[in-house]
């Protein structure tokens, strides 16, 4: 079974920023969310170990891009691999990281004939600030209903506590989540076959650990 090994992307994402608004979260590189938060919210997650896993066929669901439009994620696996890349939000830094990153990788993944695709909770218009700041030229999708997170079993409801603290430092997911809710995806990255069949799959509560692109990349590289 191809599970993925995790790299912190915390060395990116050192320096966290104080009290920030949310506008300011999307806007400002300097300004992230604070370590007090991010310390706070992986209690949920934790309870879980969930997530589809290789072998198991990838669901539908109908994404929003930054425009408005609409995709539907299953037309995307017949054009070849994909990969497929879960991450919380624009507002966290761990997030960011992984997306500068993948942004990096970007040239190597469009000469394997592959795709990639991030989903997050957040808003179609937070969603296209996140693809604005850090100049992302893959795709980005809201996944509005939580369609997604839930066919791929990764959702999950942030506890009143880790809502209050997330509140006293501006960070308000029922503003940022397109569904109006407190929910979140534990951080998950698939790579899927033009037939829709999970090749592989790296799942990790701890928020701030990350799937290896160069795994990810090796696995890309067997389907071709």
């Amino acid at each position: 079974m191809q599970t993925g090994k995790a790299i912190t992307v915390a060395a990116a994402c050192a320096m966290l920023g104080g009290c920030c608004t949310i506008k300011q979260l999307f806007t400002n590189d300097t300004c992230q969310a604070p370590a007090g938060v991010l310390n706070e919210d992986n209690a949920a997650a934790s309870e879980t170990t969930r997530g589809l896993r290789p072998g198991d066929r990838a669901p539908d669901a109908t994404l929003t891009a930054a425009d408005g439009t609409t995709v539907q994620l299953s037309d995307l696996y017949g054009g070849g691999p994909i990969i497929v890349t879960f991450y919380r939000g624009g507002w966290c830094p761990f997030c960011q990281g992984e997306l500068r990153e993948w942004q990096d990788r970007l040239a190597e993944v469009d000469a394997l004939g592959a795709r990639l695709v991030a989903i997050s909770p957040e808003a179609p218009s937070f969603a296209g600030q996140t693809t604005d700041k850090y100049g992302l030229e893959f795709t980005v999708l809201s996944d509005a209903t939580g369609e997604a997170a839930a066919g791929f079993d990764l959702d999950f409801e942030v506890d009143p506590e880790t809502r209050r603290k997330y509140t006293q430092f501006g960070i308000d997911l029922a503003h940022i989540n397109a569904s109006g809710t407190w929910e979140l995806v534990i951080p998950a990255t698939y790579v899927i076959d033009s037939d829709g069949l999970i090749r592989y799959a790296f799942i990790d509560e701890n928020y701030k650990n990350r799937a290896d692109p160069d795994e990810v990349l090796a696995i890309v590289r067997e389907l071709e």
